[in-house]
């Protein structure tokens, strides 16, 4: 299959050169066509795999972090083309749900010998696609005061660090939800809308023990808390105990469409990175990505 290879240069921490020519290896050793295109990070991902369709290529190998999968899994929506993941992130949440390999050279070949297909849900925004998860509130807010640079050098600790260099005190807002039309009003310091149960793709952080990535639902759950070590608490009873049993999280279903409005512009992001404010549309779409995993273990 002729091949397409979507890198992030500038994305997490590994040498940039070593894992392209890694890969490119890869390529020649089983004769794959292949072409890569690195990102600039000015351009519009899902017009560049659309282009890369129009001339011939029928895989698409995304590597980098969450923001360069949901992109160039953005041109493949509603398509049977099948999408790679090569996790070369901050976070690389998805990759760790999927139980894709992390360095070393199976990370880059794991895909070339009898790999499985999963076909996923992806939640739209506007015109852009997500594949894990779209919140407004406080976690948002960190995220657009955090530094670019400092999040390829630092990782999830450049959100910590900004974290706690605000005031520890945590704003709630008045929100109105509508679920698939059914209207309710919520008072809350963050509103998770995801199409992943779990958050950061560790399994032991779980919002919805019934929500999964093919489950053809998203999770609506908001919390209310007051204070960035608030935060800390519960993300340690997520972890301690079992999801039903912690009392500050609430979870609602839909299944077609989320729509959050408050009484002023609250920060919004998608998979890592920030995408705007309130008021904000999220509609499911289901059975959207083919995605190829690894084989299972005998």
């Amino acid at each position: 299959m002729k091949t397409y290879v979507i890198q992030n240069p500038v994305s997490g921490q590994a040498e940039v050169d070593v894992v392209r020519e890694r890969l490119s290896q890869v390529m020649k050793e089983h004769q794959i066509p292949f072409e890569i295109y690195e990102t600039t990070g000015k351009e519009d991902m899902r017009e560049v795999v659309k282009a890369a369709i129009k001339n011939g290529f029928e895989r698409f190998v995304a590597m980098g972090g969450d923001g360069t999968v949901s992109g160039v899994a953005s041109g493949l929506v509603n398509t049977e083309f099948p999408l790679v993941i090569i996790p070369n992130g901050t976070v690389n949440a998805l990759a760790r749900e999927l139980q894709i390999p992390f360095g070393g050279d199976d990370a880059v070949s794991w895909w070339v010998s009898s790999p499985r297909k999963k076909v996923i849900d992806v939640i739209e925004v506007g015109g852009r696609y997500y594949l894990l998860n779209v919140s407004v509130g406080t976690s948002a807010g960190i995220m657009k005061s955090a530094k670019r640079e400092d999040i390829n050098r630092f990782g999830v600790f450049a959100f910590i660090w900004q974290a706690l260099k605000r005031n520890t005190r945590v704003h709630t807002y008045r929100f109105q939800v509508d679920l698939d039309g059914r209207s309710v009003h919520i008072r809350a310091s963050e509103i998770f809308v995801a199409n992943s149960g779990i958050l950061l793709g560790l399994k032991a952080l779980e919002l919805d023990p019934d929500a999964s990535l093919d489950s053809g639902k998203l999770s609506v759950c908001h919390i209310r808390l007051k204070s960035i070590f608030d935060y800390v608490r519960v993300a340690f009873k997520m972890i301690t105990k079992p999801s039903e049993e912690n009392e500050e999280l609430e979870c609602l279903d839909a299944m077609r469409e989320v729509k959050i409005r408050a009484s002023h512009p609250i920060p919004v992001q998608g998979d890592g990175e920030l995408i705007g404010n309130t008021p904000i549309t999220i509609t499911l779409i289901p059975h959207a990505i083919h995605v190829w995993l690894p084989k299972k273990q005998d």
